[in-house]
């Protein structure tokens, strides 16, 4: 085949002229029936055609003729890989790599085929292939890509930013540096890099769906919810954007939304293991728990993972039809712990993939310390995560660590407004300068709180068990003070660790942990009953006073009235203003006899949670008291002025048994309105009552339903009665905000139990 006729050949293949290209070829046979490249030549034409059999058969036969040039080789190694025979495929192309070492496609093609299962050899080649052309902006990409998967991030980004120096256009370098920077919290960055990527290429759906994953993180929700969605116009069959955007409505509240595109996302994708368990999670903070259970089913039948197993065992519900079905589920989550015990579990980050383990047992009203216990135990001993935990000091050790004992203090809910803020952050501002070093861990984000410059504060991200945990851990601290433990993962998980030499915890989540490096729970003598040891694994150690310092709630705006509200000068407002998982299924026979034993009465909740939680409890309410349950009026999420408002004019607040108001109760206390407690066996059914206690004020604890129920309606409807115990409650209330005796009993107890290296139990 002579110069003129292999060009012409070419030159047809690329125009797409296939007919031409194979009559020149036949033509060329005829006067040399044994021709290698004309059958070279007839081999891409098949194979262009779709006729992949024919195309090998001449390359075959091409190869027979002359299996020492490359290129045949390597159309019998394009044809292997389009079938996905990657072994075959590998060695045709290093046939041709070995035939015609600067063959450059040959080489760049096994590379990618190496990448997986030898990538020491893939990165050879490349090195090689970048010899030759050390401006090739895909070889740069493909190092960039290897250099990533060891690790070895600044050998990366080194080349991916030498990709785009040779085309700044090129978006799948700038995809892949948005992705390394987003890996190493440099978010900036990551979305410069992101909108680099897209400038050039906005029709990539996973563009969009990147940059809306680090705008999430940075708290642009809008940005990132305008992303997602626009990477779901550009694909509708795209599953990814679908679930991302479902967590983000799904953070902010709109659960049936986040449901939704959820949904969405595992018709996209059916067997998606990380759709199904979100969206078996959000299902079950709307209380649809069976259907959760099934979900997790599902899951864990794709991926039998011993976290889905936990996940499946940890399934509470957040509001209850009956007392029966508490004590089934409860009976339930028992056995499931009992046969995860039963052999070892593998975890890697439990916090990532398990989750809150067991928050909602606390309602229960019963001894949670064995249950606690053994949950415990199963993270305790599951492989690799706690034999990979660092432990960064030594449990009850007898000597300072440092000259001036640092005390740390660490919740992912020191937020602005947040519960645990208003109980503990004044443990914070006013524990002793001068006698100890203050450390503060704080949540990344704009709500965090303010501490004093005389703090050291540190931020961790809450999604990053090791980093938070490597952070504390730097920082020597003599003794660290968890305000609660139990509310939400991370915590939870950091009390595995033993980051100091003392680790307590209070009743910012008043339940006992179970975890044995958790060595005190800080209450009082105030609230907890004679025998009240025996419900901890921690050694109690009880405060004279309340372990709280509360700054007293003020509403500098104009009280609202009740007109606002929709009450009548009539009724007799009952208000309990408690989370409405805390309304136990035993509960709801109190609430209707006080109703039902004053007609005037009104009975007003008020639901921070989910919509959701409000209709369930209200059609329980139409179950268990239909004759008064028209009397029962609920408010969703109050502002703060609307809150405090009903806190002020209700006539008598009612506490919740089995688990009782706690900032609620320091809310309602300032502003003078009584509340009607029921103090019983648990600490967290007491805060009410320790208040009280703190006060010198008896008449409004009782000892019985029946007193609960009497003392609530003589409140209600007797005014006089009633004035009498909002004077008392005024003039006595100032014993409970800014008490500097908790700060001064914290302080000795921390010089105590460090001193003597009381950490051990």
């Amino acid at each position: 085949m002579s110069q003129a006729e292999l060009a012409q050949i070419v030159s047809l293949l690329q125009q797409g002229n296939l007919q031409a290209a194979e009559a020149l070829c036949h033509a060329v046979l005829e006067d040399d029936a044994t021709n290698p490249d004309a059958f070279y030549y007839l081999g891409a034409v098949a194979n262009l055609r779709g006729q992949q059999d024919e195309a090998l058969s001449r390359f075959d036969k091409a190869i027979s003729l002359d299996s020492g040039k490359g290129l045949f080789w390597y159309g019998k190694a394009v044809v292997y890989q389009q079938r996905k025979l990657v072994a075959e495929a590998i060695e045709s192309y290093r046939q041709a790599i070995a035939a015609q070492p600067d063959l450059f496609e040959a080489r760049f093609n096994l590379a990618g085929l190496l990448r997986e299962a030898q990538p020491n050899e893939a990165e050879s080649h490349y090195l090689k292939l970048l010899e030759s052309q050390p401006k090739h902006r895909d070889v740069l990409n493909q190092l960039g890509g290897l250099a990533r998967r060891r690790g070895l991030m600044p050998d990366a980004i080194e080349y991916y930013r030498r990709a785009l120096e040779v085309d700044p256009q090129f978006a799948e370098a700038s995809n892949n540096l948005g992705i390394i920077f987003q890996d190493q919290n440099r978010l900036d960055e990551s979305v410069e890099a992101f909108e680099q990527a897209l400038s050039s290429r906005p029709d990539i759906p996973e563009l969009h769906n990147n940059l809306g994953n680090v705008l999430k993180i940075k708290g642009q929700l809008e940005k990132a919810e305008a992303c997602y969605r626009e990477a779901i116009r550009l694909n509708p069959g795209y599953a990814s954007p679908y679930r991302n955007l479902g967590l983000l409505l799904r953070g902010v509240g709109q659960i049936e939304p986040a449901i939704s595109h959820l949904r969405q996302a595992l018709s996209v994708s059916p067997d998606s293991i990380e759709t199904l368990l979100d969206l078996a999670d959000t299902l079950l903070m709307q209380n649809h728990a069976q259907e959760a259970v099934e979900l997790y089913e599902r899951a864990f039948s794709i991926a039998p993972r011993p976290a889905i197993r936990i996940k499946l065992a940890r399934v509470l519900p957040r509001i209850y039809e009956s007392l029966a079905e508490l004590e089934a589920w409860r009976d339930r989550f028992t056995r499931q712990f009992e046969r995860l015990a039963q052999s070892p579990i593998r975890l890697s980050n439990p916090l990532t993939e398990v989750g809150a383990a067991n928050f909602y047992l606390a309602y229960h009203g019963l001894d949670n310390r064995a249950l606690h216990e053994q949950v415990a135990r199963l993270f305790a001993s599951a492989d690799p995560w706690k034999t990979n935990v660092c432990d960064y000091a030594e449990k009850g050790v007898s000597v300072l660590r440092n000259l001036k004992p640092r005390i740390g203090f660490l919740s992912t809910y020191f937020l602005r407004g947040h519960t645990i803020a208003k109980l503990y952050a004044g443990f914070i501002e006013k524990l002793s300068n001068e006698r100890f070093e203050v450390f503060a861990y704080l949540p990344e984000g704009k709500a965090r709180l303010e501490v004093p410059a005389h703090v050291t504060s540190r931020c961790f991200n809450p999604e990053n068990l090791a980093r938070t945990a490597e952070l504390v851990g730097q920082d020597k601290l003599d003794a660290l003070f968890y305000p609660d433990i139990g509310m939400e993962p991370l915590t939870y998980f950091m009390g595995f660790h033993r980051l100091a030499p003392v680790q307590c915890v209070s009743w910012g989540h008043p339940d006992t942990t179970g975890i044995s490096s958790i060595d005190y729970f800080i209450s009082s003598r105030l609230l907890e009953p004679e025998n009240a040891q025996s419900y901890y694994t921690e050694r109690l150690a009880l405060l004279d006073t309340l372990p709280v310092y509360y700054h007293r709630p003020v509403l500098e705006e104009e009280t609202l009235d009740r007109e606002y509200f929709g009450f009548s000068t009539m009724e007799h407002v009952y208000l309990c203003p408690q989370s409405l998982f805390k309304f136990h299924p035993e509960f709801d026979a109190l609430l209707a006899q006080i109703l039902r034993e004053d007609p005037h009465g009104r009975l007003v909740l008020v639901n921070a949670n989910y919509p959701e939680w409000g209709e369930m409890l209200l059609a329980r309410f139409q179950r268990t008291m239909p004759d008064v349950a028209h009397r029962i009026k609920l408010f969703q999420r109050l502002g703060r002025r609307e809150f405090f408002s009903l806190l002020m004019l209700a006539d008598v607040a009612l506490d919740t048994i089995h688990f009782g108001g706690g900032n609620t109760t320091y809310e309602t206390l300032a502003f003078g309105t009584p509340i009607v407690t029921l103090p019983q066996t648990f600490m967290r059914s007491r805060v009410t009552y320790g208040c009280y206690q703190k006060m010198g004020i008896t008449d409004m604890v009782v000892g019985s339903a029946r007193e609960y129920i009497d003392k609530a309606v003589r409140l209600g409807g007797d005014r006089d009665y009633r004035m009498v115990m909002r004077q008392q409650i005024l003039t006595r209330n100032h014993l409970l905000y800014e008490d500097m005796d908790a700060v001064r009993q914290l302080e000795e107890f921390f010089l105590e139990v460090i001193a003597s290296g009381a950490g051990s139990r």
